[in-house]
């Protein structure tokens, strides 16, 4: 169940200007399904900004290249799978998507191969990755504006905190070391609607 809190203080993150480029002459495609976290909040930040959002209902690939093509899209919201089509697909290069500036790619892990060639094919600086999931209102990490590093899913986003442990003996772990993410702070969700079990699952305190 999210709140209107953990919305709110999404809001929050749009508007700063560490992580949003007050763009008004941009133009994002929505091609993620709005029951996701990434498809809902991220159209949802685009109304925020006042910018144009083209939202799909489906995805087929030549239309969802003419629409990048002939809506001269700016900015990409990606999945792994989307970001492999357009790096690896030949019929990629039958249409004009020089209006692509930025990218976001979030979900799952993309690997640095793939990303190397997708920033390659679109002729971009980088591709900006981000770590979340619907449960925390969308992203919990992700870079500054211009800021980019391969395999990284950047840095921890203002008024949370993140921890690693060890799923089993709970134990708070460090640097480098395999283990369990939790989030703390407002975006986290209040729990799971008629299931006390799992939201008992799946908070710590």
């Amino acid at each position: 169940m999210i709140t209107h809190q953990n919305v709110l203080i999404r809001y929050v993150h749009f508007s700063d200007p560490r992580f949003v480029i007050a763009d008004e002459g941009r133009t994002s495609l929505g091609i993620l399904p709005f029951f996701h976290a990434y498809g809902f909040m991220t159209t949802m930040m685009c109304i925020e900004r006042k910018t144009k959002v083209i939202v799909m209902t489906r995805f087929e690939e030549k239309l969802f290249l003419r629409v990048i093509q002939d809506y001269k899209i700016s900015e990409l919201l990606l999945v792994p799978p989307l970001a492999l089509f357009l790096a690896r697909s030949p019929i990629v290069t039958n249409y004009d998507l020089s209006s692509v500036k930025r990218v976001i790619c979030g979900a799952a892990p993309l690997s640095k191969d793939l990303e190397a060639s997708l920033r390659k094919r679109l002729k971009i600086e980088g591709i900006r990755l981000g770590y979340g999931l619907t449960e925390t209102t969308l992203a919990c990490t992700g870079f500054p504006i211009n800021v980019f590093k391969e395999g990284s899913c950047g840095k921890v986003m203002p008024l949370l905190s993140i921890k690693v442990r060890d799923p089993k003996t709970r134990k708070s772990l460090g640097p480098n070391q395999v283990g369990e993410i939790c989030v703390k702070g407002p975006i986290v969700m209040k729990g799971y609607c008629n299931n006390e079990q799992a939201t008992k699952d799946t908070f710590t305190s």
